[in-house]
């Protein structure tokens, strides 16, 4: 029996994929931090100095800190966690989640 094998993803495509369906709107993310929990306190000052970062949570599971950020466009959103997420010390991994679809927040159902 042969095995299927699962040509390399090329990062670039996914870019460019991701690109192409925000463009330049605006876009609201979930983004969860491991940290080294000795620097939690610190992390979670350090990313609540961001504008863009509206909440950050302390939560249980397999993530340690929880923000939810609102990005002028996917740009920006890379740019938050290739370049000022690095920066902070005791960050272990991140895990992203995009919003696709609000449908309700701060207590409001949205009209869809």
């Amino acid at each position: 029996m042969t095995e299927k094998q699962n040509p390399e993803i090329d990062r670039t495509d996914i870019e460019e994929a991701m690109k192409s369906y925000y463009q330049d709107e605006p876009v609201k993310a979930l983004i969860g931090l491991k940290v080294d929990t000795k620097y939690t306190d610190e992390i979670a000052r350090a990313v609540s100095s961001y504008e863009n970062i509206l909440d950050v949570y302390l939560v249980t599971g397999d993530m340690d800190l929880l923000l939810k950020g609102f990005f002028e466009n996917f740009k920006a959103l890379k740019d938050f966690l290739v370049v000022e997420i690095p920066k902070i010390n005791g960050v272990k991994e991140t895990k992203t989640l995009q919003v696709v679809t609000t449908f309700k927040e701060d207590g409001k159902v949205m009209d869809l």
